[in-house]
């Protein structure tokens, strides 16, 4: 092979620069002998491709990439656990009001009571009232922000017979809870005629008057209800004779974020940083 010349080994040199090629076998020269000043010198020998080969890593950002990338699939699965974990305590972090009926301090009391007539006083006539049997039972109940839940308060019973006019009488209850802790009493006031221990008189005959029945109450976590003893005319119709009371969510405190939701966030939050690594590393 005829020698090249500087000028031409340097050409040769660049066009096989655009091309892969493949290694070649390692030569073997005498002890004492140098590769450049072989016989079999060749540009083809230290051509190198400028191009990675299908074995070689990602290039000069590969660091870069694979450290983006590590850190998208850490983002991604703190979301996917924030995400599960935040859809699983939803419901239960569901924004309610929770209580639950103390028995033992609500009460119902008939402080006083008169009239009736002379057949009162022949029959011994007289009206009681105590805690509805059904009452606390379910032992607790839970808001949403306006809703009203309603529940048997207080049994009136009648012993003898009325004449003119009616029995009337005065009355005091209490209704008491839990879990927070707090109570509503009130005073009231009602009149019935009766015969043979049953409540008879026809429609607007008899009535049931409560005072002083709050139009809110604040509890400890913020939210503010309402609470209403039922009344009225025509309470009292063919007794004994069950009357009911009800509370209504005015509104209802927020929740805290859950630990859930601060997971989510996290992850979200990671999002952006891992487009500008990934923007920069390629």
């Amino acid at each position: 092979m005829p020698l090249l010349t500087k000028t031409q080994a340097l050409n040769r040199h660049r066009k096989n620069t655009s091309k892969t090629l493949v290694a070649q076998p390692t030569q073997h020269y005498p002890e004492g002998a140098s590769q450049a000043s072989g016989k079999h010198f060749s540009p083809k020998a230290i051509a190198i491709s400028r191009r990675p080969s299908a074995h070689t890593p990602l290039g000069r950002n590969s660091g870069k990439q694979i450290l983006g990338l590590k850190m998208e699939h850490k983002a991604l699965a703190i979301i996917a656990a924030g995400t599960m974990a935040f859809s699983i305590a939803g419901a239960a972090d569901a924004a309610t009001v929770d209580l639950t009926f103390d028995v033992s301090n609500s009460s119902v009391q008939i402080t006083d009571q008169s009239g009736g007539g002379g057949l009162c006083t022949l029959t011994s006539c007289g009206v009681s009232a105590s805690l509805a049997s059904g009452f606390g039972t379910p032992a607790s109940f839970s808001l949403t922000e306006g809703e009203t839940y309603a529940f048997d308060f207080i049994d009136f019973d009648v012993d003898g017979a009325t004449g003119a006019p009616a029995r009337q009488f005065d009355i005091t209850a209490t209704l008491a809870f839990t879990d927070p802790t707090f109570s509503v009493t009130s005073e009231g006031s009602g009149g019935a005629w009766f015969l043979a221990g049953k409540i008879a008189f026809g429609a607007g005959a008899g009535w049931l008057t409560w005072d002083d029945m709050p139009t809110s109450l604040s509890l400890a976590d913020g939210s503010e209800i309402a609470v209403n003893f039922e009344g009225g005319a025509s309470r009292f119709f063919l007794g004994p004779v069950t009357t009911a009371a009800s509370v209504t969510a005015l509104s209802v405190a927020a929740v805290p974020l859950p630990a859930s939701a601060l997971i989510l966030v996290t992850g979200l939050g990671a999002l952006p940083l891992v487009g500008r690594r990934r923007r920069k590393a390629s």
